[in-house]
């Protein structure tokens, strides 16, 4: 009898651990996947701008035009789902090209 209350015991107690530990998780992987986020994208739109403003300032036009080309390009590769490519599993609905 005892034997079995431990065991309940156990179990109850690794549900309320689990539900802690999901919510912390959950917590922190939010905050740090906002914070890294923010700083990548921060860090390449601000490469970016510097780049587009220093062509303005000291290149002729003809590279400034190719450089917002490639901006462009660059910006529409970000939105096709590259990821997919090396995917094992079958996820042919998922394929935005």
């Amino acid at each position: 009898m005892v034997f079995i209350e431990v065991i309940f015991q156990g179990i109850i107690v690794g549900i309320i651990v689990g539900i802690f530990e999901g919510i912390f998780e959950g917590i922190f992987e939010g905050i740090f996947e906002g914070i890294f986020e923010g700083i990548f994208e921060g860090i390449i739109v601000g490469i970016f701008e510097g780049i587009i403003i220093g062509l303005l300032k000291f290149v002729n036009l003809r590279s400034f035009f190719y450089t917002i080309a490639n901006v462009y390009i660059i910006i529409t590769l970000k939105y096709i789902n590259i990821y997919n490519i090396f995917d094992l599993g079958d996820k042919s609905w998922n394929y935005r090209i």
